[in-house]
């Protein structure tokens, strides 16, 4: 949304400049923050486009594969992936047909289900992270020591002061 080379970066950066209730320096840091991260985000959503996942169902192999060998439930999934129950069964009926993931019901309440990578899922999970693993890699390449410690540290500075605004 925020690429550099669009009017919308543009304007948002003139509006800051031109606004003295708008701290210019900071807003314009935060919009080449935001375009980096949009950057980065595209290149992944690529990567994972060329093995056939959106960037979703790779999430859903993630979380299964980070808590495999146990099972977990479609609102612990959509939990991890910060997205509605409605998108994780979208998701998951995807990743089924496609034989990555097994689900079972549960034999506590029938109508939830246990879902659980299968064999050909736990490699394509596998696969798939170290595509992105990879490409992020060569993202951040650029940075030397300190600098990923620092942009780590502002990073989670960021985050923490935004908590207030921060809606799932």
């Amino acid at each position: 949304m925020l690429h550099r080379d669009t009017l919308v970066f543009h304007a948002l950066c003139g509006m800051a400049r031109q606004r003295q209730e708008h701290d210019d320096m900071r807003c314009h840091a935060m919009l080449e923050m935001l375009a980096a991260s949009d950057d980065a985000r595209c290149s992944v959503k690529r990567e994972l486009r060329s093995i056939g996942l959106t960037e979703l169902q790779f999430g859903v192999l993630v979380v299964l594969l980070a808590v495999s060998p146990a099972t977990s439930s479609p609102l612990a999934l959509a939990e991890n992936t910060c997205v509605s129950r409605a998108a994780i069964t979208e998701a998951t009926d995807s990743l089924f047909v496609r034989g990555w993931i097994d689900r079972q019901r549960s034999r506590k309440d029938r109508r939830m289900y246990n879902i659980s990578l299968t064999t050909s899922g736990r490699e394509c999970a596998e696969q798939a992270a170290a595509l992105v693993l990879t490409r992020l890699g060569e993202i951040g390449r650029p940075l030397n020591d300190p600098a990923p410690r620092a942009l780590w540290a502002i990073c989670n500075k960021l985050t923490e002061h935004a908590a207030p605004w921060f809606v799932r």
